[in-house]
């Protein structure tokens, strides 16, 4: 049915744990096995009008006004260069186009990469308004932004990292930017991490009062793919970041490589592979 793996959320509603588990088919429509508390389902999401989508799906779930709402977002397949979403407002499900960011479509059409560079998705509530962030980058190296501020959606671009550019194929166009989002403080701040050409994790990070630009370097092995980033609270007090990839040297090919922040420092650690 489909070779890209799948998007998954969870949340607790009416005392029962719901699971929505989204994913591609190569039909290029969306579906969804979700599990209602008692059994698992399938659904058929169909496609955004006039397209069909391709990619890994980036799913986040809210509550807002009493109401579960879930958002998919999926890029469009080889047919259309846009952002797309799939989203449940509480009460039924709706597609909408999210567009390009101004004058940067989102993949050239006439790669075979029109299917990679899947969003990377967050959402937070701030201020009484519930804000949305979905990241994708885009062929021609730069990181964008999809943003929804509490009132409306905007497009932003997030530029590139200092002296290269983002990667987006062949293989790491396939894995989604690394993003999480925290509140330090009464700051709210957003990690979005990505390979660069160069072969560096870069992290496009907001600071709670700009956005910047790092190189987080490399220490173990080349960067191939992002595998996704978390963040927590450990001893009570410390906040932890961690950034998960995969190297890409014939030294450290397939091991997971993680890109880690203690409070103090950024570090590397190489996790080895199930393999060796």
């Amino acid at each position: 049915m489909c070779n890209r793996r799948p998007g998954a959320i969870t949340y607790f509603e009416g005392g029962k744990q719901l699971i929505y588990v989204f994913l591609v088919g190569e039909n290029g429509h969306l579906y969804v096995n979700y599990w209602n508390g008692t059994q698992w389902h399938w659904a058929d999401q169909g496609t955004p009008p006039g397209a069909t989508v391709g990619g890994v799906p980036g799913v986040i779930t809210y509550p807002e006004g009493g109401k579960q709402r879930i958002y998919a977002f999926v890029k469009g397949a080889a047919n259309t260069q846009n952002l797309y979403v799939n989203y449940w407002d509480g009460s039924q499900w709706h597609w909408a186009d999210q567009g390009t960011p101004p004058g940067a479509p989102l993949h050239d059409p006439s790669t075979l990469y029109g299917e990679s560079n899947p969003p990377g998705v967050i959402t937070y509530l701030e201020g009484g308004k519930q804000r949305i962030y979905a990241f994708v980058r885009d062929y021609n190296g730069h990181l964008y932004v999809n943003f929804w501020d509490g009132a409306g959606w905007h497009w932003a671009d997030q530029g590139t990292p200092p002296g290269t550019l983002t990667s987006i194929a062949p293989y790491p166009g396939i894995e989604p930017p690394g993003v999480i989002t925290y509140l330090e403080g009464d700051k709210q701040r957003i990690y979005a991490f990505v390979p660069g050409k160069d072969k560096h994790l870069h992290v496009n990070y907001w600071n709670g009062t700009q956005w910047n630009w790092t190189d987080q370097g490399i220490d173990v092995g080349k960067i191939q793919e992002v595998h996704g980033a978390i963040t927590f609270v450990d001893l009570g007090s410390k906040r932890r970041i961690y950034a998960f990839a995969r190297g890409s040297t014939s030294t450290y090919s397939g091991h997971l490589i993680v890109n880690y922040w203690d409070e103090t420092q950024w570090n590397w650690a190489d996790y080895g592979s199930p393999y060796a």
